[in-house]
């Protein structure tokens, strides 16, 4: 039980690590501009920098703001066309 476990634990771990390696190979080979393809350090440290002063919480609400006003809108469309044809 343990052992199945720590397979799949270990599988997932090999998984991100070799996902990982892909990125930053990929950012090595200069394919892309630095700010269409940035590295995986560039993005960790503005995770970082972005938690530190609050503007990732702050973005974060207004996008759940704009999804919850999107959903009731389309809600709102839903059941006035349920209506219009089903009645």
């Amino acid at each position: 039980m343990y052992k199945n476990l720590i397979l799949k634990i270990l599988r997932q771990a090999v998984f991100y690590a070799l996902l990982l390696g892909l990125w930053h190979l990929l950012f090595s080979l200069r394919l892309w501009p630095r700010y269409l393809f940035p590295s995986p350090g560039d993005v960790w440290q503005t995770l970082l920098a972005g938690f530190a002063d609050r503007s990732f919480l702050s973005g974060i609400g207004v996008s759940m703001k704009r999804l919850l006003i999107g959903y009731f809108i389309s809600v709102f469309f839903f059941f006035n066309v349920y209506v219009f044809v089903y009645n």
